[in-house]
């Protein structure tokens, strides 16, 4: 009989770069991301997701992470690799709303216009009025605030 478990991993799938010769760093990293999915990805829906560190993103692209839709169900998401550990882990919980709004079409961009709930903003509108912004940065204090008291336990 195949378990909710089983179901789990054949629904989400989970890949981390980035962590060369850092496997606790690896290992924290996809037990977080595991955790963020959990939460917000609804079960039958199916998710590839590939989280990556890079160095320098904040330099060359001025953001801590970034989330790629390549796809239905289908995510890449950077991560710059110098971030303090506490601002990782909320950029990564941050970078994993974006992929909810996304499977869940609360969000959707297109050439010169973006989405989100069905209202059109476009893309000069300012970074920290955008409604998917502000829903990210409110979850993801949550999110890091319930995985830190979960492994702590």
């Amino acid at each position: 009989m195949i378990s909710r478990h089983d179901i789990y991993y054949v629904m989400k799938r989970l890949r981390v770069y980035g962590c060369y010769k850092k496997e606790k760093l690896k290992t924290d990293i996809s037990n977080a991301c595991n955790y963020f999915m959990d939460w917000l990805i609804p079960l039958n829906n199916k998710i590839e997701c590939t989280v990556t560190l890079k160095k320098n993103l904040v330099s060359h692209e001025r953001v801590y992470g970034e989330c790629c839709r390549n796809g239905k169900g289908s995510y890449t998401i950077w991560i710059d690799s110098d971030l303090d550990y506490n601002v990782l882990l909320g950029t990564i919980a941050h970078e994993f709303v974006h992929v909810k709004q996304f499977e869940l079409g609360e969000l959707r961009f297109f050439t010169k216009v973006n989405k989100w709930k069905g209202k059109n903003y476009s893309d000069d509108f300012n970074y920290d009025k955008l409604p998917w912004e502000i829903d990210a940065n409110i979850l993801s204090v949550a999110l890091v605030n319930l995985y830190q008291r979960d492994i702590s336990v």
